[in-house]
């Protein structure tokens, strides 16, 4: 599923998220310029990939999903009911990341990972409270 999430042109989305990006950037006056999927500000550039789109969170959900016995009708329940929360928690996490990016540069690397890993957590969460049935 990644390598589909890879090889489609999904520029259309990453332009998006990066209209998304500069206006929540805008409303903690971060005022950026977008040119596509780039959003500049001062001398750095930040590229939205599809990679950066919240689809491997979901991605990731639906093979862990797919991978476990639990029942069909409550595999695509989890899926449908938990895709837009991980998308939109994904875009809580993309500005997190580029505001390190454009004012704590020294950090980036480093939240950057961390926010994955904490990604990679909330989707075994999930994963977990639906296989045990709390979800």
């Amino acid at each position: 599923m990644f390598l589909v999430l890879i090889a489609l042109d999904l520029s259309f989305l990453t332009q998006a998220i990066a209209s998304i990006q500069r206006d929540m950037l805008g409303h903690v006056g971060t005022y950026v310029t977008q040119d596509g999927s780039s959003l500049q500000f001062g001398h750095y550039v930040v590229h939205i990939v599809a990679e950066c789109s919240g689809f491997v969170m979901v991605i990731l959900l639906a093979a862990l999903l797919w991978s476990t016995p639990i029942p069909e009708r409550k595999r695509w329940k989890a899926l449908v009911l938990l895709t837009p929360f991980l998308l939109l928690f994904n875009l809580a996490r993309l500005w997190l990341t580029i505001l390190v990016f454009f004012y704590v540069f020294p950090y980036f690397e480093i939240v950057h990972v961390s926010l994955w890993f904490i990604d990679s957590a909330l989707v075994l969460g999930l994963w977990y409270c639906v296989f045990l049935g709390k979800l």
